[in-house]
């Protein structure tokens, strides 16, 4: 996706595999994955839920965004991300805020 070309960490969805994907014809003799996973999670629920998470596409497609495809790596070391389950956990990550006024 983009400029960025890793293994792709997956198998089609009839193996019964946790990450799925289609594959077709790639370059020089490979396989391209071209569908499949786009939203990972591994919930524990308990007195306090826990959850890691990966979005494997990342947060946005707009170019320059630094969230484009910014979960692809983490998807290709089959690795996920503790999820944000509190509104503390969320303004610590919080990049940018914008308030819309809405008209009455």
């Amino acid at each position: 996706m983009g400029n960025q070309d890793y293994p792709a960490s997956g198998a089609p969805q009839n193996f019964g595999v946790f990450r799925s994907f289609t594959y077709t014809e790639g370059k020089a003799n490979t396989l391209a994955a071209n569908g499949g996973e786009t939203y990972l999670a591994l919930i524990e629920f308990g007195k306090h839920v826990k959850a890691s998470v990966c979005l494997c596409y990342g947060n946005a497609t707009q170019k320059g965004n630094k969230h484009s495809y910014d979960q692809l790596q983490m998807l290709r070391d089959k690795k996920l991300r503790p999820a944000l389950l509190t509104r503390n956990e969320v303004m610590k990550q919080l990049e940018r805020r914008e308030v819309l006024n809405t008209v009455h």
